[in-house]
């Protein structure tokens, strides 16, 4: 696989955006716009796997413990992470992204790195048939990011938002980089 940047060419890295979640409200729709989070038990000293946007947006983090994220935000909905479920979903994604492209390299249950064409509107033709190859067969949101370099595909699949793509080409690779906070 050639999907390292450099002389080698632009990188796609397509992910699905708070996997966990949407697998969640994939499977139950009633909780698609609720606070959710996903992770072990709370008696049990189980920690978030995951959480939604809005709880993010309120200093809920990966890691923390699922008593003190339900603490701060009494709200959400706890749902057990159930890892089975989610590497099930995550082998139908990885075989719908596979059949838009031969060369794909695994990053995790949700996201993959690719070789990616040069010119922007290829890319945007074939962020297009991922997009809906991958809602087809999965009922996922995904975004893609292509970048000169790995790194800076992953960031920019971020700056995509839920769905997209955001494209950084050669020229521009320097000034996207200058404007990333630290």
């Amino acid at each position: 696989m050639t999907a390292r940047g450099g002389q080698g060419g632009p990188v796609g890295y397509v992910e699905v955006p708070d996997f966990h979640v949407e697998v969640v409200c994939r499977d139950d729709p009633s909780l698609r716009g609720r606070s959710i989070l996903v992770g072990g038990h709370p008696a049990k000293r189980g920690k978030v796997v995951a959480a939604s946007a809005d709880l993010r947006a309120r200093g809920i983090e990966e890691g923390m413990g699922i008593a003190e994220a339900l603490a701060r935000a009494p709200e959400a909905r706890w749902v057990r992470t159930d890892i089975h479920r989610a590497r099930e979903v995550s082998g139908l994604l990885r075989a719908a992204i596979r059949q838009e492209v031969d060369a794909v390299e695994v990053d995790g249950l949700a996201g993959f790195y690719l070789a990616a064409p040069r010119e922007r509107e290829a890319a945007s033709e074939l962020a297009a048939r991922l997009e809906a190859r991958v809602s087809e067969r999965t009922a996922l949101p995904l975004r893609m990011g292509i970048a000169p370099a790995r790194f800076a595909a992953r960031l920019a699949a971020e700056d995509a938002g839920a769905r997209g793509l955001c494209w950084v080409g050669s020229e521009d690779f320097e000034a996207y980089l200058l404007a990333q906070p630290l």
